[in-house]
């Protein structure tokens, strides 16, 4: 395969992931901000506390309340998510920058495996961040408890 050729379906490959991410992050965008919507809506029409005492004793208000709330197994498949996405971008560095090492005719095997490599810390970053944040906002128990 052409240095030319690698390239090319490194740049359409990474440009295909960059619009999975675009578009997976709009429709989370979309299905939050309609859910939004519908939550104020029936926020709205309750006039009195009264009236939100007795909406949130009902089967429809548990299931409001519920649905308001984040469960942590929903919180973690996120940091997992991202934790994963960084293992997969190190090991695929690694295997780059050791085919680099083995086949030094091999153009471009250095620069990709860096740049994997440069993601899979960014990432790893992410979700360092990502766990730090939710632990400290008390979303998440810390590791003591």
């Amino acid at each position: 395969m052409e240095k030319h050729q690698l390239a090319i379906i490194a740049v359409f490959g990474t440009g295909a992931w960059v619009a999975w991410l675009i578009f997976t992050a709009v429709r989370q965008f979309q299905l939050a901000r309609s859910q939004a919507a519908a939550q104020d809506k029936l926020l709205l029409r309750i006039s009195s506390p009264e009236n939100l005492q007795v909406f949130l004793g009902s089967t429809a208000g548990v299931e409001f309340l519920r649905a308001l709330e984040r469960s942590p197994n929903e919180l973690w498949r996120g940091i997992i998510r991202t934790t994963q996405t960084a293992a997969t971008f190190g090991v695929l560095g690694v295997g780059m920058l050791v085919c680099h090492l083995i086949f030094r005719e091999a153009d471009g095997l250095l620069e990709f495996g860096l740049g994997a490599i440069i993601l899979a810390a960014a990432f790893g970053c992410s979700a360092f961040v990502s766990l730090t944040m939710h632990r400290r906002s008390g979303l998440l128990p810390h590791a003591r408890d």
